[in-house]
Order: C-alpha cells, then sequence, then structure tokens
C-alpha cells in the first residue's frame, strides 16, 4: 500500500501506467533497438580498455539481434554487468549520481534498456552473466503496473545457452509484444532498416572487430571516402574544448570532396564513436547560412552540385555528457558551447570547398 498522505499533503505521484506510456511514446521503434545496441557496445569498450587493444578493440564481441512477430531477443558476450550494478543503478529510471560510468560511453543517460523493454512488450527476462556471477529477473508489465512498488523480481538464472560465467554477456528476451510492434517486428522492410541503421550509426565500432547479426544476417562496416587531387587535400582541424573541474572535449574536424552521391553528401557528426547526424544538409550544420552583416549568403542551401561534399566532425570525452548530442542521439544539442563554437569551425572550413566543386577529381583514398 502507498503511505499515507499527511492533512497538509498532495499525492503526486504518477501511476505506473501513465509512466510507461510517457516513456515510450515518441521514440521510434528502430531507436528503442539503437539503444540497445549501445549498451552492447559500453560493455565491448569496457572490455577494449581493460585490453588496451588498438587497432580492432573490439575483436571477439559479438551482438545478436533476433525479431520476429512473438519475440524480440538481444544477446551480446561483451562482459555482461554484476548484480550490484543491477540492483543499485541499471534499472533505474535515469542515471543515479554516483553510478559507475563507463569512459567514452554511448549509453550515457540511463534510460533506453527500460524504454526499449516496455516499448516492445508486457513481458521480459534479462540474463547477465560475469566473469563471477549470474543473475536474472523476470518482468510480467501489466501485473507490476497494478503494484506499489517501484523494484523488478530476481529469479533464477536458470540453464542459458548464450551466456554463463565462461562466457560473460547480457540477455535479454521480450514477449507478449505489443499489437504494433509485432506487425513491424514481422515485416522485411522493418528488417531492413535495422540493418541500415546499424551500418551506419555504428560503422566505427563494426570496423573496429564488433560483429552485429540481425536475424542471422551480419553486418559489414561501410566507410567514407574523399577524394584527394594534386590541387586540394582533404581540410583538417582538432580542437579541444577543456572546463575545470571537467573532462575536456576532443574534436577532429575533416571536409573535403567525395564520390558524386546526392543522398551521401552532407556532414556527419559522431559523439564518442556513434554517429548521430549522417549525411546532414540542414541549416544546423552550416546549409544556407547567412552572414550577419548585409544579409549575404555565406554557405548556399544544399543543392544537387554539391552532391561531393563530405564533412566529418567528431567528438570524443571520457565523461559523455560533455559532447554534444541530444537524449535519443538523433541530433545535436544547439545550445551546447561546444557545439556552438565547433559550428562555428565547421562553417569557416566548408566554404573553400563549396568552390572547390567546380573542379575536377582524380583520385581516391579513404580517410574513415
Amino acid at each position: 500500500m502507498a503511505a499515507e498522505l499527511d492533512d497538509d499533503e498532495i499525492n503526486a505521484e504518477p501511476t505506473k501506467a501513465f509512466f510507461v506510456d510517457m516513456l515510450v511514446r515518441d521514440i521510434p521503434l528502430e531507436q528503442a533497438i539503437l539503444d540497445l545496441v549501445d549498451n552492447c557496445i559500453d560493455g565491448a569498450k569496457r572490455l577494449a580498455q581493460a585490453k588496451q587493444s588498438s587497432e580492432t578493440p573490439h575483436e571477439g564481441c559479438r551482438v545478436d539481434i533476433t525479431f520476429n512477430r512473438d519475440l524480440f531477443s538481444i544477446v551480446d558476450n561483451c562482459g555482461g554487468f554484476d548484480r550490484n550494478t543491477a540492483r543499485t543503478y541499471a534499472f533505474r529510471f535515469g542515471r543515479p549520481r554516483g553510478a559507475v560510468q563507463t569512459a567514452h560511453s554511448i549509453g550515457q543517460f540511463g534510460v533506453g534498456m527500460k524504454r526499449a523493454l516496455f516499448k516492445f512488450g508486457k513481458h521480459f527476462i534479462v540474463r547477465s552473466a560475469t566473469s563471477d556471477e549470474e543473475w536474472a529477473i523476470e518482468v510480467d508489465v501489466s501485473a507490476w503496473e497494478q503494484a506499489n512498488k517501484w523494484t523488478f523480481p530476481w529469479v533464477e538464472f536458470g540453464n542459458s545457452t548464450t551466456i554463463s560465467k565462461a562466457n560473460p554477456g547480457t540477455d535479454i528476451v521480450v514477449t507478449n509484444l505489443r499489437p504494433e510492434v509485432a506487425f513491424r517486428f514481422s515485416t522485411s522492410i522493418f528488417e531492413n532498416s535495422i540493418i541500415g541503421l546499424i551500418k551506419s550509426k555504428h560503422r566505427q565500432f563494426i570496423s573496429e572487430g564488433l560483429q552485429v547479426f540481425v536475424n542471422s544476417k551480419r553486418i559489414d562496416a561501410t566507410n567514407i571516402y574523399l577524394h584527394v587531387t594534386d590541387k586540394m587535400q582533404p581540410g583538417r582541424d582538432v580542437l579541444r574544448f577543456e572546463e575545470t573541474g571537467q573532462a575536456p572535449v576532443d574534436v577532429n574536424i575533416i571536409v573535403g570532396v567525395g564520390p558524386s552521391a546526392p543522398k551521401d553528401a552532407g556532414w556527419y557528426v559522431i559523439c564518442n564513436g556513434r554517429v548521430v547526424l549522417e549525411a546532414d544538409r540542414r541549416s544546423v550544420t552550416g546549409w544556407g547560412l547567412l552572414e550577419d552583416e548585409a544579409n549575404k549568403t555565406l554557405i548556399p542551401t544544399f543543392h544537387n552540385q554539391f552532391a561531393r561534399f563530405r564533412g566529418i566532425v567528431s567528438f570524443d570525452s571520457e565523461d559523455s555528457s560533455r559532447v554534444p548530442w541530444n537524449t535519443t542521439k538523433t541530433d545535436v544539442d544547439q545550445d551546447s558551447v561546444v557545439w556552438v563554437k565547433t559550428s562555428q569551425r565547421m562553417f569557416e572550413m566548408m566554404r573553400p570547398v563549396i568552390d572547390f566543386l567546380k573542379d575536377g577529381l582524380k583520385k581516391t583514398s579513404r580517410i574513415w
């Protein structure tokens, strides 16, 4: 039972059903899956930091995603997380102060896994194993919504064919899917969409050795190509933003020209290795920018004549709250000081590339 109210108190607690509805309403189904992949990659990052490998730090790490009209599952062998983390942090709605942080994390907002579980269906089981321990929870969402406590019950780990102390990782299964989710999970269009998004958003980690499978189909890494000519090399610059008492943010900017492909032209914005914007051609990345004085066009609005433009800006920080992305990792935080100052340099570096696009291109070189 909920605690009794004093005469001078008003009950402002949310109902669980309302909370769940608000939690999942505005996130696309695809993004919910990407959030779960982000969590797997954070596990792979922890393993890589322990191994201190350089060229292929995620070699040996694997993520298997399966979905159909009956279930969703995601299994990884990326080290798992311990019972204490599960008990005190992992299933909280939001990241509590004092929570252990993964350096250079891409799952830092503390809501992705829970949002995905409730988005997909009405029943879920989460198992995780480290080299020292195993644990599991099982939740019937309808029953949980009727209970007063905001807690999840432990259950027996049971026999698992996917993870163990000898093969640490995390295994999530969601059943009793929401009808609209079950329908989309059953279509080849949705499967192809997820494959394309993971190939784009997680391209760096895949190129560094991470294996990702969607319904048994392995996803290959993709690259961005820039042309090199005698007249022009890709423009490069590095920035660093430091603030007392906080982790610095390192920024790497590359601009140049690539193959003529309008759908690939624009800016690519990357935060801690995770692609946030791909081939962006909006004003936020400089297109259609006007000079403050005389109302002159500094950067034109995108047109197919700029189909060869490629710009890459990569932000990296040990503290992932410092990089300029929004909470769903679908756009930049335009109010971030780091973004505002970096974008000014991006716009400066765009102009000579735009002017150069009238010239011919001879030689191709992969740079990322």
